[in-house]
């Protein structure tokens, strides 16, 4: 190295130095940067940990709630969607649109369930203990405080879900429904549990998921208030399935307060009328198609079958079997809406 390369660097045992600046010290320099990836490293590894804690979590919640609610999705959730299909159908509109309408009435409806749900089996946990065990919170899944502490924050949630997708006095309907079911006492009724609770119910959930998927398409309330009346009529049948809990628990249910034989004679009146009022309400108006007549032969099909079971096979078991075909009825009746929708 010549005399004036020398004047502006040299080189000794590992070090640099440049002409009026401080000597750097290689190895210095290699253990900081050493130490800078361990320090990511271990930020790395604690973004990492809490990133699968919150999954963890959030699973769990899952979990917990379609466990809370997996009896009653095929009465609120697929009825909504349904329902919000049909909306789209009617709306016309792009993909996109049919993707988040339908999305926002997946969330919203499970919150309604499940917010109703939650209220309820923390209400009638006692109950739960000796006629449902296997629910969430007489199981040990979840504790009784641990689901007190959930219930204002899924109610806070359902409704800010509810104003944020357009729809916040159905939200706001609902939780005052639920509020008047597990603790005014409308729950041990059967005119306020079924007409009350179901058939309004019934009214604030499919008038949600209708706005929800499609805000700028007029909702068909010939279409809610027919099929929200007719659930909510039918629904009496629910109250034979444990009769000696609903007397033991001081409701009054319609068979209690008729007796079994004539409480069954009305449902099953019920049962073979439904198809003559859903005609008249939704079908007669447009005249005699394949379609509504398809309609009607399927309606008629299945509540006759629900009659007939409600009437021949009279046993807590069966009782709660041909209960569950009525769910199955409603999202006929809804699925039609999305065939008329097409």
């Amino acid at each position: 190295m010549d005399r004036s390369a020398s004047a502006f660097a040299s080189t000794t045992s590992g070090t640099v130095a440049l002409v009026g600046v401080e000597p750097l010290d290689l190895a210095a320099l290699g253990e900081a940067l050493r130490s800078s990836r361990r320090s990511a490293g271990a930020w790395t590894r604690r973004l990492s940990g809490a990133a699968r804690a919150l999954a963890t979590s959030i699973l769990r919640e899952l979990a917990l709630s379609h466990a809370m609610i997996r009896r009653d999705l095929s009465v609120t959730v697929v009825p909504a969607l349904l329902f919000g299909v049909a909306a789209r159908l009617a709306a016309d509109g792009p993909l996109v649109a049919d993707l988040t309408g339908l999305a926002g009435v997946a969330l919203y409806s499970w919150l309604f369930v499940h917010m109703f749900c939650l209220d309820n089996q923390i209400e009638g946990v006692d109950e739960d203990r000796l006629n449902k065990p296997d629910r969430v919170i007489p199981s040990g899944r979840l504790s009784l405080a641990d689901a007190r502490r959930r219930r204002p924050i899924v109610s806070a949630l359902f409704l800010a879900v509810g104003a944020l997708l357009g729809v916040p006095l159905a939200a706001a309907a609902w939780v005052l429904l639920t509020a008047l079911s597990h603790h005014a006492g409308w729950d041990r009724h059967w005119l306020t549990k079924n007409l009350g609770q179901v058939g309004l119910g019934s009214i604030a959930q499919l008038a949600a998921a209708w706005e929800i998927a499609a805000p700028t398409t007029p909702c068909p309330w010939s279409w809610v208030l027919a099929l929200s009346g007719t659930l909510g009529v039918a629904m009496l049948i629910q109250d034979f399935r444990d009769v000696a809990g609903d007397a033991a628990a001081g409701r009054r249910t319609l068979p209690l307060v008729v007796g079994d034989r004539p409480a069954r004679a009305l449902c099953v009146l019920v049962l073979v009328a439904l198809p003559l009022v859903l005609h008249v309400a939704l079908i007669a108006g447009g005249g005699v198609t394949p379609l509504g007549a398809l309609f009607d032969g399927s309606v008629a099909a299945l509540s006759l079958w629900i009659a007939r079971r409600l009437w021949t096979r009279r046993s807590p078991e069966e009782d709660d079997r041909t209960y569950r075909l009525l769910p199955r009825l409603y999202c006929v009746e809804l699925a039609f809406a999305v065939l008329f929708a097409l």
